[in-house]
């Protein structure tokens, strides 16, 4: 219904109107933790903005990036493991089908309504945050509809170094998202998120000999 009030609320032309409310559609049949429930809810997200292509071109101009990718924190086990991911939480071979395929249509849909360029933003807790991940992702799609908005800070919790990354896919980018990244806050949350665990399943187990 969120996503239904901000179509309407878009007054995008009447299309793209109808194509929103089919993705909608498809989307209320979704797991939420499946690669498509991701691809859909981003194009739901951007075809609200692309109804607008002279407002969005007057705000950024013709080099403005429309940063694309999955919710993040959508999916309890990519966001239980954000910072740690290990190829046993990765997608499968259908799964990238599905996330990059939907990004190029997303990105296309962009081009062609509004000129505008689209960047794949990597982010923890998504499905793609390794520096791995990033490059499946990019060998796999079409570099002429999506590049890379390079963010230092998720780049560094994906287990990367950003000075590399940055060379490595300078052809690529965009668009960079400069941030700070402190191991030691993570390492605070994740001590925080143990102790939370011990406690429940304390709790747990004094529940079950009660």
């Amino acid at each position: 219904e969120e996503f239904r009030q901000k179509i309407a609320d878009a007054h995008m032309p009447e299309e793209a109107e109808k194509q929103s409310l089919r993705e909608m559609d498809r989307l209320s049949k979704l797991n939420s933790a499946s690669a498509e429930y991701g691809v859909i809810r981003t194009y739901a997200d951007v075809a609200n903005v692309i109804g607008h292509p002279d407002a969005l071109r007057a705000v950024g101009g013709a080099d403005a990036v429309i940063n694309i990718g999955d919710d993040h924190s959508t999916v309890p086990t990519r966001t239980r493991n954000a910072g740690r991911i290990r190829p046993e939480h990765a997608l499968g071979d259908d799964g990238w089908k599905v996330v990059v395929k939907g990004a190029e249509r997303v990105a296309e849909a962009v081009k062609g309504e509004t000129g505008l360029r689209c960047g794949l933003h990597h982010h923890g807790s998504t499905w793609v945050e390794t520096p791995a991940e990033v490059e499946r992702f990019l060998d796999m799609a079409d570099p002429e509809l999506v590049g890379l908005c390079f963010d230092t800070g998720h780049w560094m919790l994906g287990g990367g170094d950003p000075v590399a990354g940055l060379r490595r896919w300078a052809e690529r980018i965009q668009l960079v998202h400069f941030k700070d990244f402190d191991p030691a806050v993570v390492a605070r949350a994740d001590a925080v998120m143990y102790e939370r665990k011990k406690r429940k399943k304390a709790l747990k187990a004094a529940q079950a000999s009660a």
